[in-house]
């Protein structure tokens, strides 16, 4: 590393252009992560709490998918929850999240499910409406139910979500039943893992979200090597020199390397410490998620695909001859 750190005090102006580059794509990368998760966790968050095993559908997209739940299905097998599209609570539209009471609640799983005429509601919800436990509200103008909690951050396709008892003869999107896989005509069974997929909401924000993360990725990799192998290019002459005085390949490979992962370490680190306080700063203003799988896995990959493309410009430092700096080439 000592000709690593040499060449970094030496070249102060291009390392630290490399380096602002790297952060930049950094912030975006870690910035996009967390905005990916913050649409995914407001998109199906809870569909993540209902728990089941089987998901019955009207249709392959949620959307456009309705249905009555058979009362055999409740009757035969406890029904963890059943999806209504929609709702309005004093005008504002809401997720209402109808299940059989005596289950286990949402979110935590430490609050019981509503009976009929009560509600559990979610943070954003209770909020919105600026309800605490006990006081009532009306859906669609006509259901009044009282509120027996506020528990857990859950959402449905971007909308806040009301847990509460309805009849089984309300229109729904789908149930979720703990039970074995049943055949009932006009619903598609599924397991409950694949239902996210059918909200086309879901699958439109998460696929070109993370495929602009994945490109950001490879424009890392590729931006690293390219300033590598320029940067190689010009010290050509004095690698020669060294190879000359005895050093050997494999330790100009391994100090070339740990010059690409100081850049990249001192990049990915500022554009990550860039996120987190803009995160911080954002609060509700936007979805956005905080977490190993928004920040650290990133954050991984970048470096590691730094490593890659400065790794694979390096060929130079195998070809470069010891000869040409003697003057054997003339």
């Amino acid at each position: 590393m000592f000709l690593a750190l040499r060449d970094l005090k030496a070249a102060k102006g291009r390392f630290a252009l490399i380096t602002v580059t790297v952060g930049m794509m950094a912030l975006l990368v870690s910035f996009l992560s967390g905005l990916t998760g913050g649409l995914v966790h407001q998109n199906i968050s809870s569909i993540q709490t209902v728990g089941g095993k089987i998901a019955y559908v009207g249709d392959d997209d949620l959307d456009r998918s309705t249905l009555t739940v058979p009362s055999r299905l409740l009757d035969s097998q406890p029904a963890t929850a059943v999806a209504i599209s929609r709702g309005k609570v004093a005008g504002d539209a809401f997720a209402i999240l109808a299940t059989k009471a005596g289950k286990q609640g949402p979110a935590a799983g430490d609050t019981p499910l509503p009976a009929e005429g009560h509600a559990v509601v979610s943070e954003a919800a209770a909020k919105t409406l600026n309800v605490s436990p006990g006081d009532e509200i009306t859906i669609n103008n006509k259901q009044q139910l009282k509120v027996d909690a506020v528990s857990g951050d859950d959402w449905y396709a971007h909308q806040q979500v009301i847990w509460t008892n309805l009849p089984p003869e309300t229109p729904a999107s789908f149930v979720v039943a703990d039970g074995p896989e049943l055949e009932i005509q006009g619903l598609t069974a599924m397991k409950v893992g694949k239902l996210p997929s059918t909200i086309a909401s879901y699958k439109a924000e998460s696929t070109s979200l993370n495929m602009i993360n994945v490109m950001l990725l490879v424009i890392t990799a590729l931006v690293t090597g390219a300033f590598f192998t320029v940067w190689t290019i010009q010290r050509k002459p004095d690698i020669a020199t060294l190879k000359a005085l005895g050093a050997t390949t494999p330790s100009l490979v391994i100090d070339a390397l740990g010059q690409a992962a100081i850049i990249l370490a001192f990049g990915i680190g500022a554009g990550l410490a860039i996120t987190l306080a803009a995160a911080a700063g954002i609060g509700d203003a936007m979805p956005f998620v905080v977490s190993p799988s928004t920040t650290i896995v990133p954050a991984a990959g970048m470096f590691a695909l730094g490593l890659l493309g400065a790794g694979l410009s390096l060929t130079f430092l195998r070809t470069a001859s010891a000869l040409s700096a003697l003057g054997g080439n003339r």
